[in-house]
Formats: C-alpha cells, sequence, structure tokens
C-alpha cells in the first residue's frame, strides 16, 4: 500500500457502477472510524478510496483531517493542498490551520 501522507493525482475514474458503491460504503465506514478516533483505521479506509477512486473529491480532505489529528501537520498540509487543486474549497480553512501549526503564519493567513 502506498504511504497516505502521500498525495496522488488523480488518474482516470474506474468506469464500474460498483466501484462508486464500493467507495461510498468505504468512505462512510473511514468517516466512523475518524469520528470514533480510530485514525489509523480512518487512514486505511480512505486510502483505500483513493485507490479505488482517484476522483473521490470529498477523500482529500479527509485524509488531511484524519493526519492533522495525528499531529502529521506537513502531510496534512499537502492533502489539503491536493483537495483544493480538485476544486475542494472546504479544505482552504483546514489548510491555514495546518500551516499555523507548523508555524507558516504568512501562508496560514492567504488561506
Amino acid at each position: 500500500m502506498s504511504d497516505p501522507a502521500a498525495p496522488q493525482s488523480a488518474g482516470p475514474a474506474p468506469a464500474r457502477a460498483s466501484v462508486t458503491h464500493d467507495t461510498n460504503a468505504l468512505h462512510c465506514a473511514a468517516i466512523e472510524a475518524l469520528q470514533a478516533g480510530r485514525i489509523e483505521e480512518a487512514l486505511e479506509g480512505l486510502a483505500k478510496v483513493v485507490a479505488l477512486n482517484p476522483r473521490f473529491l470529498s477523500v482529500y480532505n479527509n485524509m488531511g483531517v484524519a493526519l492533522y489529528r495525528l499531529g502529521r501537520f506537513e502531510a496534512a498540509a499537502a492533502w489539503y493542498r491536493r483537495a483544493m487543486q480538485l476544486g475542494d474549497i472546504e479544505a482552504r480553512g483546514n489548510l491555514g490551520d495546518a500551516y499555523r501549526k507548523l508555524g507558516r503564519l504568512a501562508e496560514a493567513e492567504a488561506c
């Protein structure tokens, strides 16, 4: 399995309809794990979602959230930046928070 701290570029979306169902179910389970504080479990599930469907937009921000909760602020920032590149505007505030934790205040203010 690839390192969940390193976002991958989005490739073509899988064609099968069942993949969409699978990724939705995996994503929901990962979010439940994240909310319950089972961060490693959440990261594993979110990484599977990215592998199955790299165009699943909200997974990138959620990977950042999980990594942020582990104190891995640089890795979280990378996922937030990727989420923003893909059009997820909700990641902007999270990116600013990660930059603040890293002491990158000028970048945080730009968010």
